[in-house]
């Protein structure tokens, strides 16, 4: 069981004296009150000027990695499945055959030996 330490309390605390026990009070909620008040216990987060902005920057830009990133997988995912002719939807045309190579005429033909 743990014994508190009045001494590591800041100051003004102080205990509880037995005369003030029926000052604590709990609804059928299991709101805890002290003389009729509700005790309210907050821990939210506040943060400053510049760590509010480096948040905000943070997400924009994860935010736009995120989206580079998908884009990135869609296009090489389209274009695989070009290559593999599983679509066609705005697939790039194949390159032109090369060109055939010009037909030579036999130095025979050119001379007029065939006879």
């Amino acid at each position: 069981m743990h014994k508190a330490d009045p001494t590591t309390w800041p100051k003004g605390v102080r205990q509880i004296a037995i005369g003030e026990m029926d000052l604590l009070g709990v609804d059928r909620n299991g709101v805890l009150y002290w003389d009729g008040h509700p005790v309210v216990v907050r821990k939210g987060v506040t943060l400053s000027f510049w760590q509010g902005l480096a948040t905000l920057l943070i997400v924009i830009f994860t935010a736009i990695g995120g989206i580079g990133a998908a884009t990135q997988g869609w296009v090489a995912a389209h274009q695989w499945s070009c290559q593999i002719k599983w679509t066609s939807w705005k697939c790039p045309l194949p390159p032109p055959p090369p060109p055939a190579p010009p037909i030579q005429t036999p130095l025979f033909l050119q001379r007029g030996e065939l006879n």
